[in-house]
This record gives C-alpha cells, structure tokens and sequence, in this order.
C-alpha cells in the first residue's frame, strides 16, 4: 500500500511526528492504535488506506487501587476505577503490547477501550544544514544557492526527501519567496558558485553558522548587484569602474553579479561590466 500521498500529523503533546508508515496494516474500516511516547500515548484513528482521521493522546495512568476493578480482555490483567475528581475523564493503563483507556463519565457510568501498542524507534533527527549536505553534497548546496543569488525563485531538484530539506532552509533564512521543485538539477558553471562553495567548506563544521553565511552570501550578492548598477547610472568610466571590478574577480563575485545584474534586467550594465 502506498503512503507517500497521507498527510502527516504530530502529536498534540510532544510534536513527535506521526506518519502513515508507522501505523500497523488496517484490518477494518477503522482502527486504532496507541504509540508508545514516553509518559504519554498518542491513540491514532485511521481507516483502511491508512488515511489517519485523529490523533489525541494521554498520559499514562499510574493508579493501582479503585472503588471497581475490571479485567482486561487482552490479558486478563485487573484495571483499577478510581474515584476522580472531575468528570468525565480518562486513564490509560499500559499493558506492555496493549493499552486500555478508561473513560469515566461519572462515578457509576465508564467504558473500556482496548488497542495495541506500539514503539516506533527513529533515527536522532541530524542539524538541518548537516543533514542537507549528507544528502545532496555540498556542490550540489553551493549550486542551489548560487542560482537563488543571481535571483531564481524557483530551483530544481529531483528527490523529495531533499527539497524539503532545502524549502526548510530557504525557510530559516526568511526567503519564503523561494520555491524548490522536482526536476532535473539545472547547474551553473562550476565559476559560478565557487563563492558559496568556499563558504560551506569553511563553515561546514559549524552548521549552525553556516545557514546564516549563506544568507549572507545571497544578501551580498543582491546589494553589490544594486551598487554596480548605480555606479554605472552615474556615469563612472571604465577605469573608475575597474577596481571595483577587480575586487568582484578576486572574491569570486565577478560571475555572480554579471548574471544577477543579467536577471534584474540590467543588461546593459552587465554587458559594460563583462567588457572591463
């Protein structure tokens, strides 16, 4: 059965991400199942094509005595009923592979609930900008972002795993505008992006800095790309142009803002700047 399409959900306590694939195979309309999250359950109400309808949880009950006493049906385990303070209520007791939910309505009127439990075990979630580079390298990074400072809005890559790792980032810098789609990766020259190349090798072993130098890097690019053009609407000559030129080629910009200037529609400025 495939599952790619269901929505995700979270639990409303602790945010765990809940997904289809975890849940056992459906064997009726509806079905239930309570995850195991520590100090709580998370009970999953999904129907036959693992489209999950609800999820609530609860914390694990720890009361041993009750004014009644009933059996599991499971395992034939006692399950204490308490007198409780307010009403209506529930206690959820776990039974190691099951769990049962108590819900009190009053203190005579309750009903029983049984379902299996389960513990879904998931790999430590790594840093955002590690795990992107892990998946799609960092020239592939370097390329991505290289094409968002000469000014794309919409980038290309092909697996779904990484574009919402990189929407994710684009995301964190406040570039919301930025859209990574499936398709084929368009690539820039290996000249073209070296800049942001430098960068991710620089910082790679701090990657909580380096999604900050990244949008750094985007941000410079656009404010040279506007310096230049105003320089050139002043009326500077070649030469006056030269030395800022000279500094572009020696920080690896030179490339950058010719295209980003070429993507503003400032083509005539970069065809001038090309020339010097």
């Amino acid at each position: 059965m495939s599952t790619k399409n269901l929505k995700i959900v979270n639990c409303p306590v602790c945010g765990e991400e809940i997904t289809p694939d975890e849940l056992p195979e459906p064997k009726e309309d509806l079905n239930s199942v309570a995850i195991n999250h520590g100090d709580h359950i998370a009970v999953v109400k999904y129907d036959k094509n693992k489209r999950i309808i609800s999820v609530s949880a609860y914390p694990i009950s720890i009361t041993e005595e009750g004014a009644a006493v009933e059996i599991c049906p499971i395992c034939e385990r006692e399950i204490p009923i308490p007198a409780v303070r307010e009403y209506p209520t529930e206690l959820v007791y776990n039974h190691v592979d099951h769990v049962v939910i108590v819900y009190l309505y009053d203190p005579d009127l309750y009903t029983l609930e049984t379902m299996p439990l389960i513990t879904v075990t998931k790999p430590p979630k790594k840093e955002l900008m590690k795990a992107i580079i892990d998946f799609i390298g960092v020239q592939n990074l370097a390329n991505i972002v290289a094409r968002v400072a000469v000014g794309e809005k919409t980038v290309k890559y092909p697996h779904k795993s990484g574009i919402k790792l990189l929407n994710e980032m684009f995301e964190k810098m406040g570039l919301d505008e930025i859209k990574v789609e499936e398709g084929e990766v368009e690539y820039l020259p290996e000249d073209f992006y070296i800049f942001f190349q430098k960068i991710i090798e620089n910082n790679i072993r701090v990657p909580d800095i380096l999604i900050s130098k990244l949008l750094g890097g985007i941000t410079l690019v656009s404010k040279l790309s506007n310096l230049i053009n105003s320089l050139y609407k002043r009326g500077l000559s070649d030469e006056q142009l030269k030395e800022f030129v000279d500094m572009l080629k020696k920080k690896d910009l030179y490339l950058l803002i010719i295209r980003r200037l070429q993507n503003d529609g400032h083509v005539e400025v970069a065809t001038r700047i090309s020339g010097i």
